[in-house]
């Protein structure tokens, strides 16, 4: 899946070019974004569509106890920054994804 999302996980990066850059640049940026995904939605067309699996209703808790396994945001992104810094792989993007969160 990850070139396909890779046109989700760019929006952020997109709309802080989008702000910084002048009037006559900005669209730069956006229709840069808008091909990317174009592009990624052909690619996957290409490649047999994929799509998520449904979630049975059987491997959910009850409605009263599904928090109770979620950490706090502070920890998950302590977790996520002390990886996401040690991986070098795809040029340092798991860096720039905690970075954007």
């Amino acid at each position: 899946m990850g070139f396909q999302f890779h046109a989700v996980l760019v929006v952020h990066s997109v709309d802080r070019a989008w702000t910084a850059a002048s009037d006559t640049d900005r669209w730069i940026p956006l229709l840069w974004a808008i091909d990317e995904f174009k592009q990624s939605q052909a690619r996957d067309a290409g490649r047999g569509d994929w799509t998520k699996a449904l979630v049975r209703k059987s491997d959910l808790p009850p409605a009263e106890r599904a928090g109770r396994g979620f950490a706090s945001a502070h920890e998950i992104y302590e977790a996520f920054a002390m990886y996401s810094a040690r991986d070098f792989r795809s040029i340092g993007h798991k860096a720039i994804y905690v970075a954007n969160g």
